[in-house]
């Protein structure tokens, strides 16, 4: 996972309390394409998932131990990108209305955009 959206997700996590649990879900993660990460397809983009585990547990937040969504294929076009992070989106909100529950999304700038 990216790291600063981790940091920063956990920083909302403590402000919110200790019943919020928090997810990374691959299918937000940065558009994954010559646009964003150069025009080879980089060997690893992403940090280990346990890096992030280790650094929710060492900050007291309460983490799905297990990694959701897909992870895009490369070449993503930003069009393609923002198709998939709107799919997620309304998914979430689909999610929300059934559970009754609130979600926060945290993530990079292109997916807000969407």
């Amino acid at each position: 996972p990216y790291s600063r959206c981790v940091q920063t997700a956990v920083k909302i996590c403590k402000r919110l309390g200790p019943n919020v649990k928090m997810l990374i879900d691959l299918s937000l993660g940065e558009i994954y394409g010559p646009s964003v990460m150069g025009e080879e397809q980089p060997v690893s983009h992403l940090r280990s998932f346990s890096i992030a585990v280790e650094y929710c547990r060492a900050n007291g937040i309460s983490m799905v131990p297990k990694l959701i969504g897909q992870a895009p294929a490369w070449p993503e076009t930003l069009q393609d990108a923002r198709r998939r992070f709107a799919l997620r989106f309304l998914q979430y909100l689909q999610r929300g209305i059934v559970a009754k529950r609130n979600f926060l999304i945290i993530t990079h700038g292109d997916c807000i955009g969407s």
